[in-house]
Parts: structure tokens; sequence; C-alpha cells
């Protein structure tokens, strides 16, 4: 059913590219913000959740829309000033991740809500247990393989110089990402339907 969908595997595939991407990226940012920039832990567990509390917030007043590909764009651009972090000020440091993580939490909150309703409304329901187990193999595999991703790249480069190749990852995704949409929409609504005859709402 995944397969037979442009409109699934563009999800899928999105899913599963970012959350390796951005594992390998927060991976890595684990260990700069710890050893170069002489945070705390403290500091670092608040920053990297202080996205995700505002958007739990701001998620129930969103509705599914055509904006998918924006929100997914905070999310994918903003860790992307982390290799910025200065070395010499912990304080803007701090500054620039609290904002990055902010843009970050919120875009893939929001993306998040509207791509699982996107999903609930283009499979039958028998099926729906079943496509959310391709879409979670997916997306932890991802998760795993950029952890171990992060650690490679560290063989061959400081963590911080090594955080631009995971964020050059992000960006194609997002470019992927943006096309596969395109394509979609350019298809016509022929290309929303599943194999099982459900249709995606534009």
């Amino acid at each position: 059913m995944v397969r037979r969908s442009p409109l699934l595997r563009a999800l899928l595939v999105q899913g599963a590219l970012f959350n390796f991407f951005e594992q390998a990226l927060i991976t890595l940012y684990l260990v700069v913000a710890l050893r170069t920039l002489g945070m705390s832990t403290s500091a670092v567990g608040i920053l990297l959740g202080v996205g995700a509390a505002l958007a739990a917030r701001l998620s129930a007043c969103v509705r599914r829309t055509r904006l998918v590909a924006l929100v997914m764009g905070f999310a994918l651009i903003a860790p992307c000033v982390l290799p910025l972090s200065p070395h010499d000020s912990p304080y803007l440091a701090g500054v620039m991740a609290a904002l990055a993580f902010l843009a970050y939490g919120v875009g893939l909150t929001v993306y998040n809500v509207h791509s699982i309703a996107i999903r609930h409304e283009s499979v039958e329901a028998e099926y729906q247990g079943r496509v959310g187990a391709v879409y979670s193999f997916f997306a932890f595999g991802g998760t795993a393989l950029g952890a171990a991703f992060a650690g490679w790249l560290t063989i061959w480069w400081d963590p911080q110089s090594a955080m631009w190749i995971p964020c050059a990852g992000l960006l194609a995704v997002l470019l992927l990402f943006v096309g596969f949409l395109r394509r979609i929409e350019a298809a016509g609504p022929a290309e929303h339907q599943t194999s099982e005859g459900a249709w995606t709402p534009a």
C-alpha cells in the first residue's frame, strides 16, 4: 500500500532520511555542547526540550494543510546553525541552540500532526496498524543508523566540523521532499489514490 501511493512513499522516505541525518547531527552536537562549549548536562537537556514543549501547545491549534513542506523546512534548516556555535561564548552558543531547537521542535511537531493525519486519511482502517509498523520500522531504523553514522564521522573529523555533513544531508532531504510534493500535486488527484481507493484530501 505504501509502495503504490506516491504521497505515502514521499512521507516514508522523508521521515527515514530526516531521522538518519537529524540523529547524526544531534549526537554530534551533544559531544560538542558538553566538551567544546562547556555547557552543563542540565542546560543541554533544557535546550533539547524547549521546542517540543512549545509545539505541544501550538499543535492543537494547527490545521492540516499543504504547508507540511514549510514546517518541515523549519525542522530541517534550524539545526544547521548548530555548527556555528562559538567556542568562546557559551551564553551566545546557548541562545543560538535555544532558537534552533525551538524552530526545530515546533516545525517537527506540527509536521507530525499533519503527516499522521494524511496517513490515516489515506489508508483503510484495517490496514492502519500494518502501515504504521512500516513507518515505525524506517523511522526508528533511520534514528539508530544516524547515531552510528555520527560515531563514524568522528573518526575522520572533530565533532563540530563533522556536524556539517548531516546538515548537508538535511538540506538535501528538504529539496527531495519538496520535489516529491510538487510532482504529486502536478500529477493531479489520481496520484493521491491508494491501492484501496482511499483519497487523500489536498
